[in-house]
């Protein structure tokens, strides 16, 4: 299982940059036209602590284009914006829940974490084994990380990644990173 985390700064990312979230959310869950049953999609937004989940093998009515998830995006902006204290579902297979940073990384045992990083290693390079059934990968919005992330991932023995050494946006680090671990089987 892939767990892909996008750690945002606030809300009001939501609705300045909701195109790019919006084809951040289809570059993690799609893989063509069809949902990828392999992947769990997490945006966490560090002002109010709250994570949006997105579970594809739930999802039902939702197609890859900006329209439709935009639409997802702004019920989980209005709910933020109304401080909800109690787990939300915001739509078929999206959840909304207030959950610290470390909860936000929660995986299973055996699992391959990663942080995208701008000096981070190339992903290309890295030699996986085949003792990881799961990765976890997190990315921030800037790529910049509070210290007490980068001390989180520190002590958790992360591995600081680049998906591409040219500057590439948001989404299309999430499509690299996919397509990296499709080639692989992983």
């Amino acid at each position: 299982m892939r767990y892909i985390v996008l750690v945002v700064d606030n809300i009001g990312f939501f609705i300045d940059r909701t195109s790019v979230l919006s084809r951040c959310v289809s570059a993690a869950i799609f893989l063509s036209h069809n949902l990828r049953g392999d992947v769990i999609f997490r945006i966490f937004v560090r002002d109010g602590e709250y994570l949006i989940t997105f579970k594809p093998t739930s999802l039902r009515n939702v197609r890859a284009d900006e329209q439709s998830m935009g639409g997802i995006l702004k019920k989980a902006y209005k709910a933020m914006a109304r401080s909800i204290v109690k787990t939300k579902k915001i739509h078929h297979g999206v959840v909304l829940a207030r959950k610290s940073f470390i909860a936000a990384l929660k995986r299973p045992p055996e699992t391959l974490l990663l942080y995208e990083a701008s000096n981070g290693k190339d992903l290309r390079n890295i030699k996986l084994s085949g003792k990881y059934n799961n990765i976890l990968y997190v990315l921030s919005s800037n790529l910049k990380y509070t210290s007490f992330e980068v001390e989180y991932f520190i002590s958790h023995d992360f591995i600081p990644i680049s998906v591409s050494v040219s500057p590439v946006s948001i989404d299309a680090r999430i499509v690299l990173f996919n397509n990296e671990m499709d080639r692989r089987g992983i």
